[in-house]
């Protein structure tokens, strides 16, 4: 398999206080597959306004690995492969982040992404609007044989739903939020990079409300997260109105939260599904 290898020099904002931001590494992800698809397909200006096919994630996750505070690297390795699945309905991207220099010395593993994600055929030049369809041939004959697979990843969020759910249940909270153009991208609807951001301001506001009756919430912000996963299933247009439905319990010691993207409409479908976990 291609590895797109490129470094990202260390600054303030790709840290928090505990490690790589997630919204960092969800952006620089989506970044490093486009720098692989122009170095290896095409561009993305072409893929949409040439070839009219774009791509939606379906899932994520994240997984951090070595411990890489903001003192501890002078730069970021990203290091990016990419798979064609199911005869071209699916794309897995893989991303990983390597710190090295002061501390890492030669290299330490900080994190990795993994994205399943789905091509869509643009049906409406002017709003991108698409529908699923497989990447046509003159594209899918662009990935080597070693980056061609038969089967996606399987589903993790609803066993981890499951195995939360047997947790001891430490509070709950509902943030509400809109999709201004900030939190978009080009075809005016949320970039997938906001979903941290979502997720950590309800996860925080759930922490400073509950923590006095709730000591154990105290560890979300005094320890690094471990895992991200997310699942998505629709998407949120500029000036959506939603809402950030979160759930924190202990398992065996360790906490958790599930995220439900919602919006204010009773009874509308969730937008996605995000589950973090600590320890």
């Amino acid at each position: 398999m291609r590895t797109l290898h490129h470094d990202l020099v260390v600054d303030t904002c790709l840290f928090s206080p505990l490690q790589l931001q997630p919204r960092a590494l969800f952006a620089q992800s989506w970044n490093g597959l486009a720098r692989w698809f122009a170095a290896n397909v095409c561009s993305f200006p072409s893929l949409l306004g040439d070839h009219h096919f774009g791509m939606v994630f379906l899932g994520i996750h994240l997984a951090y690995h070595e411990p890489v505070g903001f003192f501890d690297a002078d730069v970021i390795g990203q290091e990016v492969t990419v798979r064609l699945l199911r005869q071209g309905s699916r794309l897995e991207l893989v991303s990983r982040y390597v710190g090295r220099g002061r501390e890492c010395g030669d290299g330490r593993l900080a994190a990795e992404v993994r994205c399943t994600l789905c091509p869509v055929a643009i049906t409406e030049p002017r709003s991108l609007a698409a529908q699923p369809a497989p990447f046509p041939e003159d594209i899918q004959r662009c990935f080597a044989e070693d980056e061609r697979g038969t089967s996606t990843a399987p589903r993790v969020v609803p066993a981890l739903l499951e195995e939360i759910s047997r947790g001891v249940p430490l509070g709950e909270r509902q943030t509400p939020f809109t999709i201004h153009r900030h939190m978009a991208e080009v075809a005016d609807q949320w970039s997938f990079s906001e979903i941290p951001c979502l997720c950590e301001a309800s996860r925080e506001h759930l922490v400073l409300e509950k923590v006095g009756r709730a000591p154990e919430l105290g560890q979300a912000l005094a320890l690094p997260l471990r895992t991200v996963d997310v699942e998505l299933a629709r998407p949120y247009y500029s000036f959506d109105r939603g809402v950030t439905s979160t759930q924190a319990a202990s398992l065996g010691g360790k906490l958790a939260f599930v995220h439900r993207l919602g919006a204010t409409l009773p009874g509308t479908p969730v937008h996605g599904i995000v589950v973090e976990r600590y320890g």
